[in-house]
């Protein structure tokens, strides 16, 4: 019967912890209003690595050796 309360007691706490994180990132988006700050543009490689900014940092990564 402890187990079985135990389980009952832990899976209560799960579950009130996951609500209060979910609703506290929520607020916190909407008091911020991160999405004007966001914006995604759709770009191929060929576009990408004529800027000077992406180049630099493609160029900085490790090149793997193929076999």
């Amino acid at each position: 019967m402890k187990q079985k309360l135990k389980k009952i007691l832990l899976l209560y706490l799960f579950t009130g912890t996951l609500f209060v994180s979910c609703t506290m990132e929520e607020e916190v988006i909407r008091n911020h209003n991160y999405s004007k700050d966001i914006k995604i543009y759709q770009k191929s490689f060929d576009e990408l690595i004529k800027d000077s900014k992406f180049a630099t940092s493609f160029n900085k990564l490790p090149k793997r050796k193929t076999i």
